[in-house]
């Protein structure tokens, strides 16, 4: 699963979402920051009830805007 986050570039941004995914124990394959506001983030595979808890915490981070996958 790839999951494209859109941003604002915030110092911190990018830590606070791994800090996320680390509290869900959610393991990443990849991650690549484009400069353009994105984050997108590669995972092997991942248990839909931490991406049902993961993404509201996500979208409430300050200046995380929105996400696709």
């Amino acid at each position: 699963m790839r999951l494209e986050i859109n941003c604002q570039n915030r110092l911190g941004i990018t830590q606070d979402v791994l800090d996320i995914l680390t509290e869900y124990d959610i393991d990443l394959r990849g991650i690549e920051i484009d400069e353009t506001g994105k984050i997108f983030l590669d995972f092997l595979t991942i248990d839909f009830e931490h991406v049902q808890h993961s993404l509201p915490k996500i979208l409430s981070i300050k200046g995380v805007l929105h996400y696709t996958s």
